[in-house]
């Protein structure tokens, strides 16, 4: 979800990115904790590829949706 979030970057339609970049964060956080509570569990890199483009997305697009917003505010 972390790698597919960039959508948030599409203007109006991001909102499902930045929603997708939520969940990404949250579950690499989820993901992260138990990796390390039981190091036989696989997927580290996961959880953090979902934690930094999760974060990274969400964050971008919902700069850009602030800006559109802005804009379109000020005519």
């Amino acid at each position: 979800m972390g790698v597919f979030s960039i959508a948030a970057l599409i203007p109006f339609l991001g909102i499902v990115g930045i929603g997708m970049g939520i969940v990404a964060f949250f579950q690499g956080v989820k993901g992260r904790r138990l990796a390390l509570d039981h190091p036989e569990v696989k997927g580290k890199v996961h959880a953090w590829v979902g934690i930094l483009l999760g974060g990274l997305w969400t964050l971008l697009g919902l700069a850009i949706h602030a800006l559109i917003l802005v804009a379109l505010v000020a005519g």
